[in-house]
């Protein structure tokens, strides 16, 4: 049995009905958890029980004495507490699989107890047209027993099994195809400021000035993230960006 644990805030609400569409392909169970407020204290005002949707949605409150990543990480350890599966995927609101890359990889790719995989993805920029020419990497896979409080409560987030030599496939594919898609920077200019507001990396760059300048103008072909190359595909999972 799979389970899937999506971290949701309403700044990724154009993704989140594809993403569980996609994710129900797949899994034999999905719960959505999400935070009462931004990690940076603001009240997610439009956050909406999301049960409708046929999945499970844990609202939990804002720790106003905890910092951004403590909150990502209590939200994928009280998702692991809440599932039943033997095997957790653990997504953000923006990570899309193909489900039915997806239902095929897990079949066939035979899930072992010390099972920890992440998965090669697309990455995408702006509008979901835009797919940089460099993959990245996003989702994590684990067999139950392998995922511990102290694996989820550390600066590397999802990757902290790096820290302790667990055995992991890493950048997985299907016979060669990307099964992940990651809309991280997909947004409207008012979605990327609040994006960059209550992100872990906010004091990384000056992101507030980035995207002010990246909306002076039409998409040049290249982030201010990554500094990527990008070209030209569908829009796959149909997605309506909208404030």
């Amino acid at each position: 049995m799979i389970s899937v644990v999506i971290s949701y805030c309403s700044n990724d609400k154009c993704f989140i009905k594809p993403l569980i569409e996609q994710c129900k392909v797949f899994s034999d169970e999905v719960l959505v958890v999400s935070c009462s407020h931004f990690f940076n204290g603001h009240k997610d005002h439009n956050l909406e029980d999301l049960s409708h949707l046929g999945v499970s949605h844990y609202i939990f409150g804002y720790l106003p004495d905890q910092d951004i990543k403590y909150h990502h990480n209590y939200s994928r350890y009280k998702g692991l507490q809440l599932t039943t599966g033997e095997f957790v995927l653990f997504l953000d609101a923006d990570e899309i699989p193909d489900g039915n890359l997806m239902n095929n990889f897990l079949m066939e790719v035979g899930l072992q107890h010390n099972s920890i995989i992440n998965f090669k993805c697309h990455w995408y920029f702006r509008e979901p047209i835009f797919r940089a020419r460099n993959s990245e990497v996003c989702g994590l896979l684990a067999h139950r027993s392998l995922l511990t409080e102290n694996l989820f409560f550390t600066p590397l987030e999802r990757w902290s099994y790096k820290l302790y030599n667990i055995p992991s496939m890493e950048n997985a594919e299907y016979n060669g195809l990307i099964m992940m898609h990651h809309f991280s920077w997909v947004k409207t200019k008012l979605q990327m400021l609040q994006k960059v507001s209550s992100w872990g990396h906010h004091a990384d760059k000056n992101w507030t000035e980035l995207i002010e300048k990246e909306f002076e103008r039409e998409f040049n072909g290249y982030d201010f993230v990554h500094g990527y190359r990008f070209e030209s595909v569908i829009n796959q999972f149909n997605i309506e960006l909208t404030d």
